[in-house]
């Protein structure tokens, strides 16, 4: 492409093309990240970016070295003519995106950028993308990545976003998209941590880990993400990332029974701390370090989904809490709560005996019948 001259004397050479898959609220964030981002990172204006569009929400944080690395990309990639798509599922949806500018399904009231393009056509939105984004929820990962993969661009940068465990193979999704796009060698970042969308969405301030095994991918995808409020913190530990966001969910439905039971802060913090420990542990035997659950992945993102309001998976632990049952929950939310699949998913993957004695008491309220009470008692013994 012919570098476009900026109107404050800067060029951008390279065009990015990123591509988002995905749907809910962390589907609509995206976008004013990328935005945003090209604007903090390079510290110019991009009024005249040619196409800018977005797709989901991504959360990251900067380290303590990185101003120097940015000034160090900045003079050596003049970037950004950033185009990003949204694929979304449904088309009356993205009939009501087109024209009010806001996902009303999953992210209310907040205005999407002129610029943002989106389809519902795979092939459109994939078509010579150098990143793609996903952030399709964990059991449907797999089938649209099979459906998807004669789209993908091969040596793409992916970055997964989702947070949970496939079911039936309890694979984690870093696991999922290899399998699924092994010949055409995909560059794989995994990013989790403490984001509401709604939060995001408003620009206040977030932090998040991103995790992979190349450290110019771990800074690419960081550069590619972070703004002045919301940040990424890149780690070798993906497996660890990904782990801590999914399993604290499970943790976040049992802190949210506790609540629901009205058993009090003091019992809420001891169902957090105890699991943590079991995801520590849970982790570690699955090949991540135990030190990541320490982190935003881990810690950050359990104390947020434990205690937040916007927490989808500590709203249905409260009602279960509160005695209705899980189809009475479930049934008519559009959002997806992930701790309940991924909590039959780590049931499986938990050692046999008193390893993780929430974890298993999570399940047994879900899927056998336990009442909640007897299950919080069993899980603070």
């Amino acid at each position: 492409m012919q570098p476009n001259e900026h109107k404050r004397g800067y060029r951008y050479f390279e065009e990015r093309y990123t591509a988002d898959i995905g749907f809910e609220a962390f589907g609509s964030t995206l976008e004013d990240l990328l935005v945003a981002s090209a604007e903090a990172t390079m510290n110019i204006m991009v009024h005249d970016l040619s196409r800018i569009a977005f797709r989901e929400e991504v959360l990251l944080q900067v380290e303590a070295e990185s101003q120097e690395m940015l000034l160090f990309d900045f003079l050596q990639e003049l970037i950004l003519d950033l185009q990003v798509q949204l694929w979304v599922r449904r088309r009356e949806l993205l009939s009501q995106m087109n024209a009010l500018r806001e996902n009303p399904a999953y992210l209310p009231g907040v205005h999407l950028s002129e610029c943002l393009e989106m389809s519902t056509d795979l092939w459109e939105v994939l078509e010579a993308a150098s990143a793609v984004f996903l952030v399709v929820p964990s059991q449907y990962l797999r089938q649209v990545l099979h459906k998807a993969r004669s789209a993908f661009p091969p040596n793409s940068m992916v970055v997964c976003a989702t947070k949970g465990i496939e079911l039936e193979s309890c694979k984690t999704m870093s696991q999922l998209v290899r399998e699924e796009l092994e010949d055409l060698r995909p560059q794989l970042a995994v990013l989790s941590g403490p984001s509401f969308a709604k939060e995001v969405s408003r620009g206040l301030p977030a932090a998040v880990h991103v995790g992979a095994r190349s450290e110019a991918l771990r800074r690419k995808v960081q550069r590619l993400v972070s703004t002045p409020a919301f940040k990424a913190h890149p780690t070798r530990d993906a497996k660890g990332v990904e782990l801590g966001g999914a399993l604290k969910n499970v943790i976040a439905l049992a802190a949210g029974m506790s609540d629901g039971l009205d058993l009090g802060s003091n019992a809420r913090a001891a169902v957090m701390t105890r699991g943590l420990s079991e995801m520590a542990r849970l982790g570690s035997a699955m090949g991540a370090t135990t030190k990541t659950f320490m982190g935003l992945s881990g810690m950050g993102d359990l104390v947020l989904t434990c205690t937040g309001d916007l927490s989808r998976n500590r709203r249905v632990g409260f009602r279960l809490g509160a005695g209705e049952r899980l189809e009475e929950v479930t049934g008519p939310m559009h959002e997806v709560a992930e701790g309940v699949k991924t909590a039959q998913a780590a049931y499986r993957l938990c050692p046999q005996g008193d390893a993780a004695p929430i974890m298993k008491e999570v399940y047994r309220v879900l899927f056998e019948g336990r009442e909640p009470s007897k299950g919080l008692e069993r899980m603070l013994e």
